[in-house]
């Protein structure tokens, strides 16, 4: 009985090992030219060749490492997308207890595992701390979520490092009731950054809060935060153009200035 026939592997069958054999072999071959063209460089350099026959080893060197590299990472599979670039449009999720409350948007929360995490809330604008009706809509959170346990949904961070997402208190909507009470503005400016599904009602619970002139919403002109942070770093920048002019301050002349004052 014959034997039987060992098929021969075509180019189909070329495993992985003996490419990746190759593509070193390559890379190594375009290194050790680029290395030698360098090193002639260096060499001309010091024996006072002309400047164009180094600038030409030079660009030969650097080309050869180049073609060299350029071939590894063309033959080289693409990366998967990390986590976060891959985020369902759910977002992310982050639990804690709430041991800070900074303004009507703003609070600190704790994990479970011991880290703290400042929050500012996903589509809302209260006042400042120094700003009217501040301390009352700070207040208002604070009886939302001071001590209590929450679930934050968010989809970035900002410029500070700190989530922007909207803040679950036993499923409810710590974000949408501010808006409620009339302790802040819909931040319509973000609404494109905001959740689908919560753009409609917040807008909405801000409109009805303003027609019944609850909270900030008392005041005949509410000044909105953005317009007042704006005025404050124009204030602090020197430009009062904004601002009313100020007497400016008695002085204190001291006891012989009041005694002078006293006298006929």
């Amino acid at each position: 009985m014959a034997a039987p026939r060992r098929t021969r592997r075509g180019n189909a069958g070329t495993s992985p090992r003996r490419t990746t054999r190759r593509t070193t072999q390559s890379r190594r071959s375009g290194l050790a030219r680029g290395a030698a063209a360098l090193a002639a460089a260096v060499l001309c350099f010091l024996a006072g060749t002309q400047s164009d026959v180094i600038d030409a080893l030079v660009r030969g060197g650097i080309g050869a490492v180049s073609e060299a590299f350029q071939k590894t990472t063309v033959a080289t599979p693409p990366k998967a997308p990390s986590p976060r670039q891959t985020a369902p449009a759910s977002g992310e999720r982050v639990s804690g207890r709430v041991v800070k409350v900074a303004d009507g948007d703003t609070v600190t929360i704790r994990t479970a595992s011991g880290k703290t995490e400042r929050v500012r809330f996903l589509g809302i604008d209260s006042p400042e701390h120094d700003q009217a009706w501040g301390p009352q809509a700070a207040l208002g959170l604070s009886g939302l979520v001071m001590g209590k346990d929450v679930e934050v949904r968010y989809l970035n961070r900002d410029q500070y490092g700190r989530i922007v997402g909207k803040v679950l208190v036993r499923g409810r909507d710590a974000n949408l009731a501010q808006l409620e009470a009339g302790n802040a503005w819909f931040y319509s400016h973000y609404a494109k950054q905001m959740f689908p599904e919560d753009r409609t009602p917040y807008e909405a619970a801000a409109a009805r809060a303003k027609a019944a002139r609850r909270g900030l919403w008392s005041s005949s002109s509410p000044v909105p935060p953005w317009e007042f942070r704006s005025a404050k770093r124009r204030n602090e920048a020197g430009d009062f153009s904004n601002f009313r002019e100020r007497a400016p301050a008695p002085k204190d002349e001291g006891a012989f200035g009041r005694l002078n004052g006293m006298l006929p």
